[in-house]
């Protein structure tokens, strides 16, 4: 892990227990057992890097002065032993400071933290580029998913956006209904349908049969001018 000291207390500030930004592993074991790698300030030793192992109610702790300010904190385990390396500023290989004898168990959290040692300290960190690495990662953790911010923000927009997809087409759908079973207007009802005096179909003009009496040709004349003089358009005889 990247660290990067942007301020810290000086002198007595910084406090008996020191102010620190550190890197810790612990272990899924029912005895607690704990590693921390830390780059502290201390009010009796100046700044320091410091490593604690903690089988227990106790354990070893030591610290190796140093002036650096940012640089790197790595935590190795190799079967039962912890090893402890730090690489100060833009340093490219890192420093053992010291191995220990640790535990086999899993490993259960990977802490980054920053404390300070009293009331009057203040510290400003920066941690960046943290890395894990294993030979073999636990089978829950491969198989169980994790979603990210983004991934859930896009499924929020998709199942919005299927909501208002249905809910329109519901809309449509409903409309629709209403006006197929909606009553046809009145002035509709009164033009379309026959009324009492009014037969579905109009009836063909009535008509009569006449015949001229000087050609002798049928004419065809309306009831009504029955007993009237007609003139035939074709002898132009007059007929009654």
């Amino acid at each position: 892990m990247s660290f990067e000291i942007l301020q810290e207390p000086d002198g007595a500030a910084a406090g008996k227990r020191g102010t620190k930004a550190m890197l810790s592993v612990l272990l899924d074991t029912p005895e607690l057992h704990l590693a921390r790698l830390a780059r502290r300030s201390n009010v009796d030793e100046g700044s320091q890097f410091s490593t604690w192992t903690k089988a227990g109610k106790k354990g070893p702790f030591a610290a190796f002065a140093t002036t650096a300010t940012s640089g790197r904190l790595r935590l190795v385990r190799t079967g039962a032993a912890i090893s402890y390396y730090v690489a100060e500023g833009d340093a490219a290989e890192f420093t053992l400071l010291e191995q220990r004898p640790f535990s086999g168990g899993d490993v259960k959290e990977i802490q980054i933290a920053g404390s300070t040692g009293g009331p009057e300290a203040t510290l400003d960190a920066r941690f960046r580029d943290l890395r894990i690495g294993a030979d073999v990662v636990p089978e829950d953790s491969r198989s169980r998913p994790t979603w990210g911010r983004l991934e859930l923000l896009g499924l929020g927009i998709v199942i919005a956006l299927v909501a208002a997809l249905a809910t329109s087409r519901w809309a449509y759908v409903r409309r629709r209904r209403r006006v197929a079973a909606a009553p046809a207007p009145e002035a509709e009802r009164q033009q379309g349908a026959p009324t009492a005096n009014q037969s579905t179909t109009e009836a063909a003009p009535a008509t009569m049969l006449i015949r001229c009496t000087g050609c002798g040709k049928e004419l065809r004349t309306r009831p009504e001018l029955a007993g009237k003089h007609l003139k035939c358009p074709r002898c132009g005889a007059i007929v009654r």
